[in-house]
């Protein structure tokens, strides 16, 4: 009985329903703050392999929550910055 009336009485009470709150915990589109990053493959073989690196845990998350508050990737950065210093394979 509480479910059938739960509505009515968050409403007069001014609360937000369940429904409310999830529509407004949707996270806004950053399109405009996207960069558009070369693919990681490269072109001698086009495959993608593995690079392991070892950072802190505290970067790593740092690092991770920025990236995704960017909306890009760790990979897409990496690569960037790698081609930024010591360029492309030439083929």
């Amino acid at each position: 009985m509480s479910n059938q009336f739960g509505a009515i009485i968050k409403a007069a009470k001014g609360e937000a329903t369940a429904d409310e709150k999830k529509a407004a915990k949707k996270p806004r589109k950053r399109a405009a703050e996207k960069k558009t990053v070369a693919a990681p493959t490269t072109k001698a073989n086009g495959r993608d392999v593995n690079l392991t690196i070892k950072v802190s845990e505290l970067r790593r998350r740092h690092w991770s929550a920025e990236a995704k508050r960017a909306g890009v990737t760790i990979t897409e950065v990496i690569c960037e910055a790698l081609s930024d210093k010591f360029g492309e394979p030439s083929t």
